[in-house]
């Protein structure tokens, strides 16, 4: 007995692979199941060839490996070779950018912590490295900036993606523009699953499925744009959908799919390539017929006739099987991301409609992913209805009263609205765009603070910094004089681009009647059809105007909070209301011939409405028929100050309760 228990001793680890080889098996046996599959009386042995017919099988899509290999060797050659030269032909350029001195404190916080601190954080880091707070900014700001990848890296990927696309619905046209399930979508049925592979079949899934993995083997070095995730997603169930119709002989339908896809890509790329170029009407064209041709295929071509003929149809034919809820599940994920780009892209379109003067496309929104968006809420579409309705009775009013020859027209209690201004992303923050700054340096031509609300235009003949490491900049005015000014108090000489400029940027305006007086100015309002393409500013004594953009200079170093800059006062703390409440800040509703109280000189006075210009009216005082121009949200109107102390009283008791 001792010696047959030693011998099953001896046996028994050689059981355990026995074992784990049956499990194995019963697994391999389960998964590859002809019923979980094929529909009944059909299985892989169809699938065998036979009478000089080729069928596809699994061991077939390891070619799309060396496949994808070449795909990322080809791209290296392509960029140099093309690419490169095709973008200096296009006039795509880069701005050289100001790379962030070496700091081992700040570049391990950037790289292991947050690559955007709070203040808190800031301030902290600061005395960490023994620099100012505005220096750690700065130094935040450039090394952020070198991180983004550059224009002609972004050109040579969308030059590399748009050629081939082209040639891949080219191709894919090639081989299907012959075939009858072409014009007829429910013959891709016909006869399944003992379709013989047709040669021109095999080559384009192993090139489509190749390219596809190659994006996946690359995705690390691309630009990484808003809708990763999205992207990762629709690569991973691409590549199985692709991979999964190979396997069980769907490639009539494949084809189909990759050819409705491949229609409108290339346009998106080539739209992008003249983005880049600054070929605006042009990229704005094609990317019209992008969406256009992005909406047929992906909304209408795709889920209406093929993914019917994939989900219905089948289900005359055949009882329904696991294979066919795995194939049409991944098309359903598939048609949830169309669903959810075509709403990016219609939006991009509404935005470049004739009226708006920005030129957008489908990259703005997908292009960086540091760029935040802030969504409008749909209330405010009703809200602006019921707007325009009680406009109209408000007029109808103020008319009634005239035809019964009242003297007073004042309404007593004007519409106040939260009207919505932003037509675009970057429009609905008032945040500082993270633009490289502009450099000063000696000899420069600047506009330079005087005195509080007078600025003039002189050189910069020296640079001095603090012993707190502070700089400071000496100038020279044309008008005599010098001054020893901060960066904050030194604008560009240069009008400033359009991309520079938000709500809230401190900028210098140059006085319409004396272009050698300037005076200091917090941006309001970017130019829109609402304000028929004008900035309005707000002068550091209340004043509002509308101006052009030649009027304008950008404050080369602004501060952290530009109303820092502004003494304390009414105007300041109606500022700090107003880019609280951007982009919806409160107006009342006037019209001319009016008659309302607007402060004068600490005083509540009645004056008369002339002129209503977009946000700001012009009034006439009735005592000494003083013309002023005052912004529809000022605290300066009687409806507003009662507005605010109603609306003061009660978050003060909401806070009570």
């Amino acid at each position: 007995s001792t010696k047959s228990s030693l011998v099953r001793n001896r046996k028994c680890p050689d059981s355990v692979p026995v074992a784990d080889a049956l499990m194995l098996s019963w697994l391999s046996e389960l998964i590859w199941a002809d019923w979980i599959w094929f529909p009944e009386g059909h299985g892989w042995a169809d699938l065998q060839d036979h009478d000089g017919k080729v069928f596809p099988k699994p061991r077939d899509l390891w070619a799309t490996i060396p496949v994808a290999i070449c795909f990322l060797v080809i791209r290296q050659i392509f960029e140099r070779t093309v690419a490169i030269p095709l973008a200096s032909l296009l006039g795509v350029s880069d701005k050289q950018r100001v790379r962030a001195s070496p700091n081992p404190v700040l570049e391990a916080h950037f790289c292991s912590t947050s690559k955007h601190p709070t203040q808190s954080t800031i301030e902290s880091l600061s005395k960490q490295a023994g620099c100012s707070v505005r220096q750690v900014q700065r130094w935040f700001r450039r090394r952020r900036n070198q991180d983004r990848p550059s224009k002609l890296k972004k050109f040579r990927e969308a030059s590399w993606r748009f050629t081939f696309y082209l040639l891949a619905f080219f191709a894919g046209l090639a081989v299907l523009i012959d075939k009858p399930w072409f014009y007829d979508m429910k013959l891709m049925w016909d006869g399944f699953p003992k379709m013989p592979l047709l040669p021109s079949q095999y080559w384009y899934y192993m090139i489509e499925l190749g390219f596809y993995v190659s994006l996946l083997f690359s995705v690390a070095s691309d630009v990484k744009r808003k809708d990763f995730k999205e992207q990762i997603i629709h690569h991973v169930a691409t590549i199985v959908l692709i991979s999964f119709s190979w396997l069980v002989n769907y490639i009539r339908g494949g084809t189909l799919i990759m050819l409705v896809h491949d229609a409108s890509d290339y346009l998106m790329e080539s739209a992008k390539m003249f983005n880049y170029a600054g070929w605006r009407k042009t990229c704005n064209f094609i990317f019209t017929m992008f969406a256009a041709m992005f909406i047929i295929t992906r909304l209408v071509i795709l889920p209406f006739w093929i993914i019917y003929t994939t989900w219905v149809y089948p289900l005359t034919l055949y009882p329904p099987f696991f294979g066919f809820y795995f194939f049409n599940g991944l098309m359903f994920v598939l048609q949830a991301l169309h669903i959810f780009w075509a709403v990016l892209i219609l939006r991009m379109v509404v935005k470049f409609l004739p009226g708006n003067v920005r030129t957008l496309t489908y990259t703005d929104i997908v292009e960086d992913e540091s760029v935040a968006t802030k969504k409008r809420p749909m209330v405010m579409e009703v809200d602006e209805m019921e707007t325009r309705m009680s406009r109209q009775d408000s007029v109808k009013k103020l008319e009634n009263k005239r035809e019964a020859g009242s003297g007073d027209v004042s309404d007593p209690n004007p519409i106040i609205i939260s009207t919505a201004f932003a037509h675009c992303s970057n429009e609905t923050l008032n945040v500082r765009p993270n633009l490289p700054e502009e450099e000063v340096k000696v000899d420069m031509m600047v506009v330079a603070r005087k005195r509080p609300m007078r600025w003039q235009r002189g050189k910069i003949v020296e640079i001095v910094t603090k012993e707190d490491g502070r700089l400071k900049y000496k100038v020279n005015f044309e008008e005599k004089g010098k001054s020893l000014v901060s960066g904050h108090h030194i604008a560009s000489d240069t009008t400033p681009k359009l991309e520079q400029l938000y709500v809230g940027a401190r900028v210098v305006v140059r006085c319409q009647d004396n272009k050698f007086r300037f005076q200091p100015a917090v941006l309001a309002e970017l130019p829109s059809r609402k304000n028929r393409l004008r900035f309005l500013v707000f002068l550091d004594d209340h004043t509002p105007i509308y101006v052009g953009l030649p009027l304008l200079h950008l404050v080369c170093r602004p501060l952290e909070d530009v109303l820092d800059d502004i003494p304390q006062g009414p105007h300041r703390s109606f500022m700090k209301k107003y880019l609280k409440d951007w982009p919806y800040p409160h107006l009342t509703q006037y019209r001319a011939g009016q008659s309302i109280n607007v402060e004068l000189n600490g005083v509540q006075q009645r004056c008369d409405v002339q002129v209503v210009d977009c946000s700001l009216i012009q009034v006439v005082f009735q005592d000494n028929q003083q013309k002023e121009w005052i912004h529809r949200g000022s605290i300066r109107l009687e409806h507003i100050a009662r507005f605010l102390e109603m609306r003061g009283v009660g978050e003060h008791k909401d806070d009570s309760d």
